[in-house]
């Protein structure tokens, strides 16, 4: 759809500044001088809350901490990577690498040691879950011998491991449903679960209940991964003989945030206050309103704005070329994965060190070190994680303020300048000048709510806790119901338990799934993520591969005419039922929806078992959850057009 008016605006955001330390960190060969805040970090006796700006420095904490086990949290496997990536390099520069095995290294820094490690579906290539088992058994061998482990992982990964269960999902799954309909000792009892079974996975478990817990880039946790957090989150401050300390970091203030700190109630707060170290230069902010004769209504109108992105890119190639021509680097960011190959494709005809980074590596044979490109392109995958030096211009588009937000602090970290152009819809201007901070608040008012705000309204996401921890609550029942005092504790833990769930808004749904299903819901994970993620950016053959040379300007949708099609819409409102089950009663077929063609989609997302959920909302916000989340469409013809009935989202 093309623009009606591109209007330009000129701000400038002030150097944003963080008070100096007075003290040194010593690691193997090298000396850090630390920030104010940074020495805080390292003194805190107990839990923790630290709020610090983009570029601060939040990373080091995880090697600030003498504790013998560490484990961080990220929000997304891309994180988890960068941020392992990001600690391997500081350790690879100060000290001796003694093993390294790929998703574990090993460094001697003379009067200190680490093992470190990341756990994520790259960890069970080869050998399943089984692998990861080894992998904690042989972490938990070098802790023995004095190094200090770092464990770096997603939310799901943790209470899997800790279920003591999860090399059997299916298993999983059926306890899951009985858990809402028998108490622990009958559950036990009928499922016959010996102590040995579940002890038997204690390795992952002692690693993860490491005596410190970081939660990372707490503002970027999506619906998925959010209350995947909270679960945890709730556990391990609930626990009566584990005496873990838990920090969260956040470079905004967000309602999530909040609510995460309501759960761990005792804690300090560290911040980074303004002073004379400069965490990032001046950045140029060129702000692209673009209007359009038919506009999408609400939300929606900031996924349309990124159509207009590749014309940009094309206007702004020398500037891009300059950049690179002065030795510096320049990145773009936008959110679909066809928007990002399709401007991997204009810049690579005049610039050859440029890479594209998203969740389709092998698809797109674009995929590259981004520490060692002049030009990088991506989406939501390099948003957040290792600092890349010399960037300094930047095309930045967003859907979400905390997006937005992060993505502009990617620039100028460090004293140089930068300089970002931002594509928006028709949005309140603001000031000529700007602090960080001004700058923070004017995006949280010009920028939709976050699309979690659906989990809110339905109330799912006090269902998906309660399973967590429930599911948590059975194995620490049978694994150590005659040990560490559990069963003259476990009253108390039940209700420090149900005290803290009340926290999580929301209220108990309909769910007519199957094990496996019901293990998906719980695992915040579905099995056909990719597929609907490919089927949204690139047409597919019959096998499900996509052709990123064509790419399609639409959505995911099922087309239903029938009376019958309807009232089993108004039937299954506010329910959870399986993907397949609902395909099955709308008597559809998932299609790529691209203006007059409509592509079928593959076989096996039909024959899917993700749990999903129908949103009926006003077309805008309808239009604003097809953009942001893996979901499909239901949809009416109306002459030449269609008519959103509803949205199936991942549930």
């Amino acid at each position: 759809m093309l623009p009606k008016e591109v209007r330009n605006y000129s701000v400038t955001l002030m150097p944003t500044t963080v008070e100096e330390g007075s003290s040194t960190f010593e690691l193997g060969e090298h000396t850090i001088r630390l920030r104010r805040f940074q020495e805080e970090v390292m003194r805190a006796k107990s839990s923790f809350i630290l709020k610090a700006p983009t570029g601060a420095g939040k990373t080091l904490t995880l090697l600030l901490r003498r504790e013998e086990g560490k484990v961080g949290i990220y929000p997304s496997k891309a994180l988890v990577n960068d941020q392992y990536a990001s600690i391997a390099g500081l350790l690879e520069t100060s000290c001796s690498c003694v093993e390294d095995k790929g998703v574990m290294k090993v460094f001697d820094c003379g009067k200190r040691k680490f093992v470190i490690a990341k756990i994520t579906s790259e960890s069970m290539e080869g050998g399943g879950w089984k692998s990861i088992e080894n992998l904690c058994k042989r972490v938990l061998e070098f802790r023995d011998e004095g190094f200090e482990s770092i464990t770096f992982t997603v939310p799901e990964y943790p209470y899997l491991l800790l279920s003591g269960t999860y090399d059997n999902f299916y298993r999983v799954g059926v306890l899951l449903k009985a858990l809402r309909r028998m108490d622990l000792a009958k559950v036990a009892k009928t499922f016959k679960l010996s102590r040995e079974r579940v002890v038997m996975k204690k390795f992952c478990a002692e690693l993860l209940f490491s005596p410190f817990m970081f939660f990372d880039e707490f503002h970027a946790y999506s619906s998925k991964s959010l209350y995947g957090a909270l679960a945890l989150l709730i556990i391990y401050t609930s626990m009566p003989f584990i005496g873990t300390k838990v920090a969260i970091s956040s470079a905004t203030e967000t309602k999530e945030f909040k609510l995460a700190k309501e759960i761990i109630e005792e804690y300090e707060e560290i911040e980074a206050k303004p002073g004379k170290d400069v965490v990032r230069g001046e950045t140029e902010l060129e702000l692209n309103m673009i209007s359009f004769v038919k506009p999408w209504p609400g939300a929606a109108r900031f996924a349309q704005v990124e159509g207009v992105v590749p014309e940009i890119v094309q206007k702004k190639m020398n500037e891009i070329k300059e950049v690179v021509k002065r030795g510096k680097k320049a990145i773009i960011i936008v959110d679909r994965i066809a928007t990002v190959y399709e401007i991997y494709k204009k810049v690579v005809k005049e610039i050859n060190d440029v890479v594209c980074v998203t969740s389709m590596k092998e698809e797109l044979n674009c995929s590259g070190d981004p520490r060692e490109a002049s030009v990088i392109v991506g989406n939501e995958a390099i948003s957040y994680g290792v600092d890349i030096k010399d960037l300094d211009y930047g095309i930045i588009t967003a859907k979400l303020w905390f997006q937005f937000v992060q993505r502009i602090g990617r620039l100028g970290r460090g004293s140089q300048g930068s300089k970002a152009i931002a594509v928006l819809p028709e949005v309140a201007r603001p000031k000529e000048a700007l602090e960080w901070g001004e700058f923070v608040e004017w995006s949280k008012e010009v920028f939709p709510e976050r699309p979690v705000d659906w989990f809110e309204a339905s109330g799912l996401e006090k269902t998906k806790v309660e399973n967590v921890v429930k599911a948590h609550e059975l194995m620490v029942y049978i694994a150590f119901r005659d040990k560490f005092g559990v069963s003259r504790n476990i009253k108390m833990w039940r209700e420090k338990l149900s005290k803290k769930l009340n926290l999580i808004r929301g209220r108990s749904k309909e769910m007519y799934l199957g094990a496996e299903s019901t293990f998906l819901f719980s695992a915040f994970r579905g099995s056909s993520d990719d597929i609907i993620i490919k089927a949204r950016n690139f047409e597919l053959d019959e096998e499900g591969k996509p052709n990123p040379d064509r790419p399609i300007k639409g959505f995911l949708a099922v087309e239903i005419s029938s009376k019958e099609a309807e009232e089993f819409l108004d039937r299954i409102h506010d329910k959870v039922l399986q993907l397949n089950v609902v395909l099955s009663g709308l008597k559809g077929y998932p299609k790529q929806i691209m203006g007059k063609k409509a592509n079928p989609l593959p076989r096996q997302l039909v024959e899917t078992k993700d749990p999903v959920y129908l949103i009926r909302s006003n077309e805008g916000y309808m239009r604003y959850l097809l953009s942001v989340e893996d979901s499909i469409a239901v949809v009416e013809p109306v002459g030449k057009d269609y008519k959103i009935l509803g949205v199936l989202v991942r549930a």
